[in-house]
């Protein structure tokens, strides 16, 4: 798994449905019958279920956003930082299921400052030490 991405237009990558440009979008109701390919299908799920929605799910490992174009998906759920793959795929974001941040923690007892190698790959991070004497270190938030 990737820890931390340091490049500030991907720092806090989100879960995201995705559809062709040309699809029309009214609200999650749009998503009823579609076949949406993931490689998240237990997140997904629990989002279809939660609004009420019946879709077909495929589990696709890696480069989901080309299932649309080769006509295997109606529309994704996938990781999405920055949106250029989605851009150079015909696709667009219509709704944010999940957002999420890179936070590393660690125990001050097993370094004096474990996250000193990542600050110069990541100069927008922070480090600090919480009640319980544990240190955490996290990106910085860019809106995008």
């Amino acid at each position: 798994n990737k820890i931390c991405s340091c490049s500030p237009q991907n720092q806090n990558p989100n879960k995201l449905l995705v559809l062709p440009k040309k699809s029309v979008y009214e609200g999650k109701t749009s998503l009823e019958g579609l076949r949406i390919a993931t490689s998240y299908p237990r997140i997904l799920s629990g989002f279809l279920e939660k609004n009420n929605i019946n879709a077909e799910l495929y589990d696709i490992s890696g480069a989901v956003e080309i299932t649309p174009s080769l006509g295997l998906a109606d529309a994704i759920f996938d990781i999405v930082s920055t949106g250029s793959t989605l851009l150079a795929n015909g696709l667009r974001e219509v709704e944010t299921v999940l957002e999420s941040q890179a936070i590393l923690i660690a125990n001050p007892t097993n370094a004096s400052n474990p996250f000193s190698r990542f600050q110069p790959q990541c100069p927008a991070t922070r480090t600090s030490v919480g009640r319980s004497g544990v240190v955490s270190y996290q990106s910085s938030s860019h809106a995008g």
